[in-house]
């Protein structure tokens, strides 16, 4: 196959149910040589996802997990949590005693592992890996269902006050 400036190649799932064309907008060409380097960059660098089944991309999936992991195992390793765990696991939601209970452990293990002042990105981990552990605990009317635990757009949250009180607690 010779090269060709007026070639334009569209990739395709040929497995895909749906009828896809090509957007007008499209205006990037390959050269028969770069397209082969260019698919096998791309399958080396991204994972591929499988999106005809409606779940949520592995992505996603996987930090929420992670999330949830993190929070978990920071209540097994503190005292306390373990009561955290078993209330919820009982009555399928925390009242407000133990609620602000999970909020001080986690609030101290974030310290303890991040360091005084975590990052927003490390806050929104910790209070997404809250509501995936917890499902009832998610807010149905927010983007999220985790910004009452911390928001990172208005700086927020339970978790975003208790590490406040503890950083002025600790500085007194």
């Amino acid at each position: 196959m010779e090269a060709n400036p007026d070639l334009c190649l569209t990739v395709r799932d040929s497995e895909s149910d749906e009828d896809q064309s090509a957007s007008s907008s499209l205006t990037d060409t390959l050269s028969p040589s770069s397209d082969h380097d260019l698919f096998s960059r791309h399958s080396r660098d991204r994972p591929v996802h499988n999106f005809r089944d409606g779940n949520p991309p592995t992505t996603v999936f996987s930090q929420a997990e992670a999330a949830k992991e993190m929070v978990e195992n920071a209540l097994v390793m503190k005292p306390g949590g373990q009561d955290v765990l078993e209330v919820y696991k009982s009555e399928k939601s925390l009242n407000h005693r133990t609620r602000r209970q999970l909020v001080n452990i986690l609030a101290s293990h974030m310290t303890e592992m991040r360091g005084r002042i975590p990052s927003r990105k490390q806050k929104e981990k910790y209070a997404l890996g809250i509501i995936t552990l917890f499902p009832s605990l998610k807010d149905p009317f927010s983007p999220k269902g985790c910004e009452h635990f911390y928001d990172g757009e208005k700086g927020t949250g339970y978790l975003a006050w208790r590490l406040k009180t503890m950083s002025r607690n600790k500085s007194q």
